[in-house]
């Protein structure tokens, strides 16, 4: 799937007061919590929130009204990216971030109080959960996608959809190709990459995997 995402589309006066408080409570405590390298306000509307959104259009087309009965789990979201930016636009989708580093949890729950949205922070690492199964697991600057399903497979059920957003097709491609040389890849049933445009000319592109025992 292709996703062409345009700002103005986006930042609509409904969802533009939330987006602008989040984004000016991000830069007042930025340098509290060291949430971003990202300073620049423009930059952090393409690079982080529109960014974050193309996960909800590409959730939305392929799950449909199914969504809202998916367990979901951003791992490693850090300032909120990118649950936060798909909560704004969709507070119904039930979603829990787990969030190894405690000032940026601490973070994520201020911003919780300060939007008034419903969701779940675990301040732990996520190699560390056991206890916890999810339907759809997505995160963004983690980390390689074979040590994401390495360290977290046990956050996944008997089926379960992983989303990584990601950068270049180059650096996807050697993922996918150090992951294929695994015995983890016998449990991978799809693989497919969702090309993102309009991220202020930056190559984006969303990997889905299905992961099923």
């Amino acid at each position: 799937m292709e996703i062409n995402l345009k700002i103005e589309d986006f930042i609509k006066d409904q969802y533009k007061e939330k987006i602008d408080l989040y984004v000016k409570f991000l830069l007042e405590e930025n340098q509290k919590y060291n949430l971003t390298n990202i300073t620049d306000i423009e930059d952090i509307y393409y690079k982080h929130i529109l960014d974050s959104l193309s996960g909800l259009i590409l959730l939305k087309n392929i799950f449909k009204e199914e969504i809202y009965e998916k367990n979901i789990c951003d791992l490693g979201p850090g300032a909120g990216f990118p649950s936060i930016p798909i909560l704004i636009y969709d507070k119904k989708l039930n979603i829990i971030l787990i969030e190894s580093n405690k000032k940026k949890a601490q973070f994520l729950n201020e911003v919780k109080n300060l939007l008034d949205l419903s969701f779940e922070v675990i301040n732990q690492n996520y190699r560390e959960i056991i206890n916890k199964k999810f339907d759809i697991v997505f995160f963004r600057a983690l980390d390689t996608i074979l040590s994401v399903i390495k360290n977290g497979k046990k956050l996944f059920k008997n089926k379960t959809y992983i989303y990584a957003y990601k950068g270049k097709l180059e650096t996807i491609e050697n993922e996918i190709f150090k992951l294929k040389a695994t015995n983890f890849y016998n449990f991978i049933k799809k693989i497919e990459i969702h090309k993102i445009y309009g991220i202020k000319n930056e190559e984006r592109n969303i990997v889905e995997l299905i992961w099923e025992r």
